[in-house]
């Protein structure tokens, strides 16, 4: 009767434990949400006139031949609103493909590359290269995209459009991001949920919610006001990843992998492959590392448009993964160091004086290039000022874009590369 007396009371206090912990939960959610927290939850990115997808190719690009509008709720005001128009590649470039023709220049990068916040920049320069000399490009430049994505950019190029020479312009976060999938449906553009095979639109991943176009700029604020989401779990969200990969690469060390069943498995095992050991048939060219010096590590993708403020440049803990190392060894043997440039320009949080992308990719490719990569630097010297940056996205301002344009012009390195026969 004791024995019986005491397990009630345990189960009494158990019970009452847990009722407390939900209330707390409640209480806690209800709270955060009133009070509009997290704070980060205040930017809403918005996309209307077309998807944003990754093909079966593994590019990231819209859907040809549409005229798009992209705009950005930050702190419950549009930051930017911007039309542009997508080519019959689904880039944001000047020119269409002309099917059966080899292409001059293939040009990567990110969402500087695109022209994020303002529109593309780049058609200027490749109007100039085309009327001047006759030079063919496609810019394939995408928001969120890495040296993962350039390569895939890269060998889509080679393969179906017969690319010559790969143009990729680059911010140094370019470098710390692992790959990844965008899905799309009616409601909106996402990176693949990394706990489930459905499109999540609020699973905490970089997200453009589609709108009408037709709405004015208070009707699109209002909308945008309700896609936000506040709360418990909003707030605890990003502590939770960060330490589930931390979980995951104490589990690298195992020397285990996961079966590359979902975008979950593909994250872990790029943690494994972005610091450890490279694939067999590569080790000999891409197996060097170099640590670098400073404060904060960069191990997950950054949302497209979220970049740090320029002048507040991080310096990397990690030395550049792997799997940028693999890329990028991919890009060159498919077209030849002599046709491969890279474009350090300004942007992101990372610094390229702290990494030295020139002399680490030097040392791990030395037995199957040479010392020759092909580099240009204009990161400092194309000098941007605060007001030459957006203060929300982190992106140039149209003035900071056609300084960017006005650098690239301007450099006879770059410019005697994207001529070249």
């Amino acid at each position: 009767m004791a024995r019986s007396s005491r397990t009630k009371q345990r189960l009494a206090n158990a019970a009452m434990v847990l009722v407390s912990t939900l209330i707390s939960l409640f209480v806690a959610d209800f709270a955060l949400t009133v009070l509009k927290l997290p704070k980060e939850n205040s930017r809403i990115a918005l996309l209307s006139g077309s998807s944003l997808s990754t093909d079966s190719f593994g590019v990231r690009r819209y859907e040809p031949n549409k005229n798009v509008e992209q705009a950005a709720l930050i702190d419950s005001k549009i930051a930017y609103r911007y039309k542009y128009r997508t080519n019959n590649l689904g880039f944001v470039s000047e020119y269409d493909y002309q099917p059966g023709n080899a292409l001059d220049l293939l040009i990567t990068g990110d969402s500087v590359t695109e022209g994020q916040e303002v529109g593309p920049w780049l058609d200027d320069i490749q109007r100039y290269l085309f009327t001047q000399h006759g030079i063919t490009s496609q810019n394939m430049g995408i928001a969120g995209n890495g040296f993962v994505e350039f390569e895939k950019a890269a060998s889509y190029g080679k393969s179906q459009l017969k690319a010559r020479k790969a143009m990729l312009i680059f911010i140094a976060d370019d470098m710390y991001r692992p790959g990844d999938i965008m899905d799309a449906n009616k409601e909106c553009s996402t990176y693949r949920s990394y706990t489930t095979s459905r499109i999540n639109c609020f699973s905490g991943r970089p997200t453009w919610h589609n709108y009408d176009s037709t709405l004015s700029d208070t009707e699109l604020r209002q909308h945008a006001e309700g896609l936000k989401l506040f709360g418990l779990w909003q707030f605890v969200r990003r502590p939770l990843i960060s330490a589930g990969m931390d979980l995951a690469r104490l589990f690298c060390k195992t020397g285990l992998r996961v079966p590359e069943i979902g975008a979950l498995a593909h994250r872990i095992n790029s943690e494994c492959t972005a610091y450890g050991s490279v694939i067999p048939e590569q080790r000999t060219s891409t197996q060097t590392t170099a640590t670098l010096t400073s404060a904060t590590p960069a191990s997950a993708a950054q949302p497209p448009a979220a970049a740090p403020a320029q002048g507040s440049e991080i310096a990397a803990t990690q030395p550049v993964p792997n799997y940028t190392v693999e890329a990028l060894h991919k890009i060159i043997s498919s077209y030849g160091v002599e046709n491969v440039i890279l474009i350090m320009i300004p942007g992101g949080g990372y610094s390229f004086k702290a990494i030295q992308p020139q002399q680490f990719f030097a040392k791990a490719f030395k037995n199957s290039f040479g010392p020759n990569l092909n580099f240009s630097d204009i990161s400092e010297s194309c000098e941007m000022p605060k007001n030459m940056w957006s203060p929300g996205g982190g992106h140039p301002t149209r003035e900071g874009y056609l300084k960017l344009q006005s650098c690239i012009l301007a450099n006879d390195k770059i410019m005697a590369f994207a001529i070249k026969k």
